[in-house]
């Protein structure tokens, strides 16, 4: 829980390469369900840091990993958000009707839906 902590909080002091550091750590740890939710916060961070291809690459390793997680709607929306803002409005349209449609009357749904509207 500390070294989740210290990614939390070089994540909140926008150093995204010392959060995943952290991150990273947590998520080859032995508890499974705080390694889960440290992968999500690397996907954040490779989000936060700009770096798109990774946060996709690593959003299909989590949904491949943990099909059934709570956090899928989250993880796809960060995947979505990543391909429209590298500029690839066909697969980011693709990836929000995904969580519009999986993960109906939720926050992520709602954002999905208003992305949809904007996307030309």
């Amino acid at each position: 829980y500390a070294k989740l902590t210290l990614g939390n909080a070089y994540y909140q002091m926008q150093d995204y390469a010392k959060a995943k550091d952290y991150f990273n750590q947590v998520a080859a740890g032995e508890n499974k369900e705080l390694a889960a939710l440290a992968e999500v916060s690397v996907i954040a961070s490779n989000l936060a840091a700009k770096d798109y291809a990774a946060t996709v690459t690593a959003a299909d390793a989590f949904a491949a990993k943990y099909p059934t997680h709570f956090a899928l709607a989250q993880v796809f929306q960060y995947k979505a958000l990543a391909q429209e803002l590298a500029g690839n409005a066909k697969e980011a349209k693709e990836s929000y009707t995904k969580v519009s449609m999986q993960y109906p009357n939720t926050y992520y749904s709602a954002f999905a839906d208003l992305r949809l509207k904007d996307i030309k």
